[in-house]
């Protein structure tokens, strides 16, 4: 008797592990410009403790561009400000290369748009996750493309300048 209320104990106990795991079918952000028009996607994987953000965008100005997870749940055009700041349950500083550390929605690197507007990158993080319910999750906050480059440093976000794109990670299907 008592194997098999162990064995159901730990059954059930698999079980909920399993439930609060992330989804298995990518995520896809849309992301707007500062009119509302549609300037691409994200798509979010996580595997194992590792997310992967996978970035298309078009009509975006050439150049460098920060992108960070942010820690509001909105997008409103023109500048995006309901967006918040960046993610950051563990209050640290920004960038990789400061040495109190950095945001969970930091990246070590920004994306490229090329000179016809369109810029794709994959970008990588243990800092931030699908699992619903954890400070770190992702799901209901914001993604925001910057105007500049991410300088990895400067509070709060990096001197990447203006807001000029954005997008909102859907709510966690319960």
């Amino acid at each position: 008797m008592r194997k098999a209320w162990i064995g159901s104990a730990c059954l059930m106990s698999c079980c909920l592990m399993a439930s609060a795991a992330a989804p298995k079918k990518p995520l896809t952000v849309p992301m707007i410009d500062s009119k509302g028009g549609d300037v691409g996607n994200i798509e979010l994987t996580e595997k194992g403790n590792v997310v992967t953000l996978s970035v298309m965008l078009h009509g975006l100005p050439a150049g460098q561009h920060g992108i960070h997870v942010h820690a509001g749940g909105a997008c409103t055009a023109p500048d995006f400000t309901d967006a918040g700041g960046h993610l950051n349950p563990d209050s640290k500083k920004h960038g990789y290369s400061n040495p109190m550390g950095h945001h969970a929605g930091d990246f070590p690197t920004s994306i490229t748009v090329m000179d016809d507007g369109h810029g794709s990158v994959k970008l990588t993080s243990k800092d931030i996750t699908l699992k619903p319910n954890m400070p770190n999750s992702v799901y209901g906050k914001a993604i925001v493309v910057h105007e500049t480059v991410d300088d990895q440093m400067t509070d709060p976000a990096g001197a990447s300048g203006k807001r000029i794109a954005c997008g909102v990670v859907p709510a966690a299907a319960m």
